[in-house]
């Protein structure tokens, strides 16, 4: 009898630890998945040069984003851009002939004074009344470090600031970049101190989960590169090769159009250029992913 509770004390024991093991185990791995899952941004406030750190997975979990796009927006006052949008030529870009035209007048000059000083140029556009997007590259390099300010000048045509200069308030860029100034992280989200995007109208933000819905479809960007002044020039690219952070572009880049956006003829933006490569056919841009959504559309509710 005793022989017979012995064992079964033995076998109640060794069970109870196999399973605690196993538990244990598991809970391990889960906060493993859960830490590998978790993505983070950096938000700079300009105005008082502090910066804060937020858990985009988090929210995301708690099913706080329940839509996949921003609608564009054409305030009465600015008209519809009626220009044709085909391949054309080998470089085929072409300057914007009015930014009070949608979606130009939401695509703007993009200027950055860096920590140590380095003034620079790049490309941003509206998704909304204050919120802008543009390449983190744009906001923080190797370099220059992160930015010290930051001035927005939508539709400028030459010297004529068609809307004026508006202050960047808060950029937010993903920690990844901030760490790797990996291509697969290239993209900011801007707040800015006005509400311009009721006067400039904004071009659609959206997130498609199929890379079928990217891939083979005519991609236009639109922002200022610094071999063409202080215009707005234009272009166009059938998109390929669609991953879940990049997109290819078959597009002619120089520097300053970096922040442009890449967006459908139906006026929704899918991605924001980020680099030009002299050694490929491709250019590359960030693609409007999860994260790069989330991030966007955070700012937009609360502001």
């Amino acid at each position: 009898m005793n022989k017979k509770i012995i064992a079964t004390g033995l076998c109640l024991a060794f069970c109870m630890n196999a399973f605690l093991a196993t538990t244990s185990i598991a809970a391990s791995t889960t906060s493993g998945e859960s830490s590998e899952e978790d993505f983070y941004v950096i938000t700079k406030d300009l105005q008082t040069q502090e910066t804060s750190t937020e858990n985009i997975s988090a929210l995301e979990r708690s099913r706080a984003f329940t839509t996949d796009r921003i609608d564009p927006y054409i305030p009465d006052s600015v008209k519809p851009s009626i220009t044709p949008r085909k391949i054309i030529g080998s470089d085929n870009r072409r300057k914007v002939l009015s930014t009070a035209e949608h979606p130009y007048s939401a695509i703007g000059y993009l200027e950055t004074t860096f920590e140590n000083g380095t003034r620079r140029r790049g490309t941003a556009f509206l998704i909304h009344d204050r919120v802008a997007i543009t390449a983190a590259s744009c906001t923080r390099t190797q370099a220059d470090g992160g930015p010290v300010s930051m001035t927005f000048y939508p539709g400028k045509e030459g010297d004529n600031n068609r809307y004026g200069a508006i202050t960047v308030n808060t950029v937010t860029i993903p920690q990844e970049y901030a760490d790797t100034f990996s291509v697969e992280y290239d993209w900011a989200v801007l707040v800015l101190a006005s509400d311009i995007g009721q006067q400039t109208g904004y071009v659609g933000f959206r997130k498609y989960n199929n890379y079928n819905d990217i891939n083979g479809q005519l991609g236009t960007v639109s922002g200022y590169p610094t071999d063409k002044g202080y215009y707005q020039y234009y272009n166009f690219g059938i998109m390929e090769n669609a991953t879940d952070n990049n997109i290819d572009i078959p597009i002619d880049m120089t520097g300053g159009m970096a922040g442009s956006p890449v967006y459908l003829t139906n006026n929704y933006a899918v991605g924001v250029a980020t680099k030009e490569y002299n050694n490929r056919e491709m250019n590359i841009a960030s693609r409007v992913n999860e994260h790069f959504f989330s991030t966007a559309l955070n700012a937009v509710n609360n502001n």
